[in-house]
C-alpha cells in the first residue's frame, strides 16, 4: 500500500465520524464505535446501508458489520469511490 493511500484514508474514527454527522448521514447507520476505510468495496459487509455520499471530499458508500440483524463488532467500512476535489 502506497504512503499516499495511507494518508488518504487512515484518519482515524472522530474525524470519520464527524464526516458522517456533517453529510447528515449519522441516523441512518445502527450503533457503530470503529471505522475502517478502504479504496476497495469490502467482503463479508453485504450491501452499503449508505449509498453515494460526500465524505472527506470523496463519493463514499458506507457498510456496517451488523447489516444481517446480529450483533458484533459495531464497525463500519467506508469504501472512498471517487474523489471529487483535489
Amino acid at each position: 500500500m502506497s504512503e499516499k493511500i495511507n494518508r488518504d484514508v487512515w484518519k482515524g474514527a472522530n474525524f470519520w465520524m464527524e464526516e458522517i454527522k456533517k453529510a447528515g448521514v449519522h441516523d441512518k447507520l445502527p450503533h457503530f464505535n470503529d471505522v475502517i476505510t478502504g479504496n476497495n468495496a469490502p467482503s463479508g459487509y453485504g450491501e452499503p446501508m449508505v449509498t453515494d455520499v460526500l465524505l472527506d471530499e470523496s463519493l463514499c458508500d458506507i457498510y456496517h458489520t451488523d447489516h444481517n440483524g446480529k450483533t458484533s463488532g459495531h464497525r463500519i467500512y467506508i469504501h472512498k469511490k471517487e474523489r471529487i476535489n483535489g
